[in-house]
């Protein structure tokens, strides 16, 4: 009879402490999981403003170089143009231009010295080889009948020496002075022949 009544109060406090367990289980609250924090937004750093352009400055315009005037004078001056010709024994002469030339005493050396200048074109107007030497047979007349005698033959033409078929020359002499007190010259080459030497004479002005 006493191991009935135990064992019964067992049972029914078994099935009290399931009730109660049952009962919590129902009754007890489920916490829901902290909900996470949304990590912040991150502010864009600010857009820095790019620097102004700066105007380049106007670019001043260089003055006009001038031209330093020549610290010698040019080698021939006070020139004037004259174009009168003559013809004899197979050549043409004409004295284009005459003035006053400013060179080296020496050619290439020495003091500077003035002479005077004679431009000259000479054409062998023959079909033949024809020579001519005005370097050796060429001087000035004066209106006093003086004779001026050349001074050097200029290059790059050598005047001087046979001419082909038809061939001309241009180049200069050089006489040592001229008579400046007078007014009118002739210019004269001999050119040698047979008998007695052929003269070209031109006469021209100066100044």
């Amino acid at each position: 009879m006493k191991k009935s009544l135990i064992a019964l109060l067992i049972l029914i406090s078994l099935v009290l402490g399931l009730s109660g367990c049952i009962l919590d289980g129902d009754d007890a609250e489920t916490t829901a999981p902290p909900t996470t924090t949304a990590a912040p937004t991150t502010t864009a750093p600010p857009t820095t403003t790019a620097a102004p352009t700066t105007t380049a400055p106007p670019t001043t315009t260089a003055a006009p170089t001038t031209t330093a005037p020549p610290t010698t004078m040019p080698p021939f001056t006070s020139i004037k143009e004259i174009g009168t010709s003559d013809s004899m024994k197979s050549f043409t002469v004409t004295i284009q231009r005459v003035g006053f030339f400013t060179h080296s005493k020496y050619g290439t050396a020495g003091p500077e010295v003035t002479h005077f200048r004679v431009d000259l074109k000479i054409e062998n107007t023959m079909n033949g080889t024809n020579t001519i030497y005005p370097n050796i047979n060429c001087y000035i007349v004066d209106d006093t009948n003086y004779k001026w005698p050349i001074y050097f033959i200029g290059s790059p033409t050598d005047l001087s020496g046979d001419y082909g078929p038809l061939e001309e020359r241009e180049g200069y002499l050089v006489f040592e002075e001229i008579n400046e007190d007078s007014e009118t010259f002739t210019f004269t080459i001999e050119i040698p022949t047979a008998n007695l030497p052929v003269k070209i004479q031109i006469p021209f002005e100066y100044p």
